[in-house]
């Protein structure tokens, strides 16, 4: 693996490690402002917005001993690292953001308290 894979690989390893929760997300098309507002949505709420290239994501998530399913994670991959305890402020910015701005992001699933939950599962306990 070449030295700034390695770099990043450990970076998202990290990330993931130190992260309270994780909610991964589909996206098509992100257009500069709406992008920019979701990033200063989520920050209010702990949540830290990244594109992440999707083999490594898997390589690192392998590594913190997650398991997430390949088939999953279809298209580009964007992650939100919440570094607050309440992960479903995050959740909740993200679901009124993908409403707002139909078919540009998709919750996928999501990592809390240890757990991973599916998206729709996701979507009903941030109501």
């Amino acid at each position: 693996m070449r030295k700034e894979k390695q770099l990043l690989l450990d970076e998202i390893q990290e990330k993931i490690d130190s992260a309270k929760a994780m909610i991964i997300t589909r996206y098509q098309v992100l257009p500069p402002n709406p992008s920019w507002q979701l990033r200063e949505e989520l920050a209010k709420t702990g949540g830290h917005f990244e594109v992440v290239p999707k083999r490594v994501f898997l390589k690192a998530a392998e590594k913190s001993g997650l398991k997430l399913d390949e088939k999953l994670l279809q298209g580009h991959v964007a992650v939100v690292f919440v570094s607050q305890p309440d992960s479903l402020s995050s959740a909740k910015v993200l679901f009124k953001f993908s409403e707002d701005h139909s078919n540009t992001l998709e919750v996928l699933c999501g990592q809390m308290e240890g757990e991973m939950l599916p998206g729709d599962q996701l979507q009903m306990l941030s109501k």
